[in-house]
């Protein structure tokens, strides 16, 4: 077997050719809730937002009331203190409370001279974190006003030990300058340029989702059609509930605003509701369920947003569309509204199947392993051919698999050093039969 090199590195594919009728097994529906939120400087005191008036204790009271009521799976947040206790303190005092005990956290990153950072928490019990990497400078080199993260979970099914199949989930988190001056719109405007070149170069295709809060009076500025407009479809990204304008103090998007839960006070930022600062995007996989994640239809809400509080607070009037707590909790917690949104996770066909003449196309995705490896018993009694080829018909590796019907293990040193990108791996023998899938090498 080869040498581990980096965890998550590549495709596997398990494939048989067996006599009879092909048959197929696939895991069950799953909706996870993702929730992101703004948390107003905790753990960061400021000559304004100080331990008096934006006391970490009662900000955890708050936090879990309002997390105990959305009961998220994914948990991304803005303006946490640039320490990793603030962190383990969230775990400890507001997620894994009473008899939860499965929530874990990224790691902590920063550029080093931010007091504020993005973190994610997940229940360990459904996702795993593959890994996480950051963006912290623009594309001239220079700093950037704070990290963007991006974090690659997958989810943990059932099956998993035996198929050795899943389906990851990216998850960018940003937190792009505030201000409306023309200074503060091309800080966004580098940082969501920086964002996209990242993932372009990196080229990792699959299921994307973008939270954060964007700082953007409207979804015209360049920071936002950075997002919104790029070139290559497979990272662009794109509203859930096609609400695009300017969104700043306008009653037309009343019911969509996320800042701010009241109208005045010290710590907190003042006016009212009248912005959509915080989103959560997705790209074309997850908007057009072409990758096994979906968004749930109506499940997109900025939580407490009943349409009705137009420069505004968030309880008072009454606000019907949670509890009295919550609506307390919102007010009392933050200046932000936190944005939900329900992800589907659909079954993967995984099993067995047999190749005939007109050939079985099973298609095996993201798999968790160390190494890139294809497994292949031949039942057929005659030797099969596998071959490699890239996307513009190159074929780079051909292999004859002996027809003993013993699994045959091919380890990812058996193939060359290929650049990361995607395949096509082709199977036949002499009789005709043919089985050809994309491998996308992460």
């Amino acid at each position: 077997m080869s040498s581990y090199r980096n965890v998550f590195r590549a495709t596997t594919l398990f494939c048989v050719l067996i006599a009879g009728n092909a048959f197929f097994s696939a895991f069950g529906q799953d909706t996870l809730r993702v929730m992101h939120y703004n948390l107003l400087n905790y753990g960061n005191f400021t000559s304004s937002c100080t331990s008096t008036n934006n006391a970490l204790a009662d900000k955890d009271v708050h936090l879990t009331t309002i997390c105990n009521y959305v009961k998220p799976d994914i948990l991304t947040v803005n303006e946490m203190g640039d320490n990793n206790v603030y962190g383990n303190r969230i775990l400890a005092n507001v997620l894994n409370t009473g008899s939860k005990t499965s929530y874990e956290k990224g790691d902590f990153t920063n550029n080093g001279f931010s007091s504020i950072v993005n973190h994610i928490f997940y229940d360990s019990d459904k996702l795993t974190l593959a890994r996480q990497e950051f963006v912290d400078k623009d594309l001239s080199n220079s700093n950037i006003v704070r990290v963007l993260d991006i974090y690659t979970l997958y989810y943990n099914d059932p099956n998993l030990a035996t198929t050795l199949d899943t389906t990851f989930l990216h998850v960018v988190v940003v937190h792009l300058k505030a201000g409306s001056s023309n200074s503060d719109r091309v800080d966004r405007d580098a940082s969501t340029e920086a964002l996209m070149a990242h993932l372009d170069a990196k080229d990792l295709r699959g299921n994307y989702i973008l939270c954060g809060d964007f700082n953007a009076r409207s979804s015209t500025e360049d920071g936002m059609q950075n997002l919104l407009t790029h070139p290559n479809e497979q990272f662009r990204f794109l509203d859930p509930i096609n609400q695009l304008g300017s969104w700043n103090n306008s009653s037309a998007f009343a019911q969509y605003h996320t800042q701010s839960t009241r109208t005045s006070g010290g710590c907190f930022s003042g006016g009212g509701m009248d912005d959509r600062f915080d989103l959560i995007l997705a790209n074309s996989h997850v908007i057009n369920d072409s990758a096994n994640i979906s968004i749930v239809p109506g499940s997109y809400d900025a939580l407490g947003q009943d349409g009705n509080r137009f420069n505004g607070t968030i309880n008072s009037p009454s606000n019907a569309s949670v509890p009295v707590g919550v609506a307390n909790a919102l007010f009392e917690m933050s200046d932000h509204l936190p944005v939900i949104v329900d992800l589907k996770f659909s079954g993967l066909v995984t099993g067995d199947a047999e190749l005939d003449a007109q050939g079985t196309s099973v298609v095996f995705t993201n798999p968790v392993m160390d190494d890139w490896n294809l497994q292949i018993a031949n039942f057929k009694g005659t030797v099969a051919t596998l071959e490699l080829f890239t996307l513009t018909g190159q074929r780079v590796f051909t292999e004859q698999v002996p027809a003993n019907g013993d699994q045959r293990l091919i380890y990812r040193d058996a193939f060359p050093d290929l650049p990361a990108g995607t395949y096509v791996v082709r199977l036949y023998n002499e009789n005709g039969w043919s089985w050809a899938s994309p491998v996308v090498k992460i």
